[in-house]
């Protein structure tokens, strides 16, 4: 009886050494599921925001409105520069129009320029972004610049049926005395877009 006694404990002890290997098995496996988990999570999350960080799509806080004018007072050719934006679903319209220099009735011997060029929504993000950087508190302690010549820049940026519009004469002078530094590179950044030199316009 005893011989049979010690035969049934082996057996059980045996058997809840299982249960008990089998359990921790259970435990271990469940764990590791756990962190594979948080891992997937963590990479969607990741790719989510490099996602919408290189995103091509006009969002709500692009802008809709966006309009560069330059008037200069002794150009001949391209006097007047206009550059219009028209943001899309996938891409950009640049519409650009340069007037030559009207003397007495007749035109410079430049033709007019009247077209249209494409660029990626992204470039154009790149320049909403810039106009945003801009300091404009800053500027307007130097508004009482003036000049007899040199270039009156307007620029209007919002949406349809708000927006802002701002007259800058010669921004490409003193502009880190003047804190036109960022309203500056906007206007470059604007004018190669339009596959305009701005050496050349301002």
């Amino acid at each position: 009886m005893e011989i049979m006694k010690a035969s049934s404990d082996v057996k059980i002890d045996l058997a809840m050494k299982s249960t008990i290997k089998i359990v921790f098995i259970l435990i271990l496996l469940s764990s590791c599921r756990q962190e594979f988990a948080k891992v997937g999570s963590s990479q969607t999350k990741e790719e989510q925001f490099v996602s919408k960080e290189t995103s091509n799509e006009i969002d709500v806080t692009d802008f809709k409105k966006l309009k560069l004018t330059l008037h200069h007072s002794m150009r001949f050719q391209n006097k007047t520069v206009e550059i219009d934006f028209q943001p899309n679903q996938d891409s950009t319209d640049v519409h650009l129009k340069c007037d030559p220099m009207v003397y007495n009735g007749r035109k410079w011997k430049s033709n007019p320029l009247d077209t249209t060029y494409v660029i990626s929504n992204k470039d154009f993000k790149k320049i909403n972004a810039s106009i945003k950087s801009i300091n404009f508190p800053k500027m307007t302690n130097h508004f009482n610049t003036r000049g007899k010549d040199g270039t009156m820049c307007y620029l209007e940026f919002g949406s349809w049926q708000n927006s802002f519009k701002m007259t800058i004469w010669s921004p490409n002078l003193n502009p880190t005395k003047r804190h036109l530094n960022e309203f500056l590179k906007s206007v470059e950044l604007i004018l190669k877009a339009a596959q305009l030199d701005p050496k050349e316009i301002l």
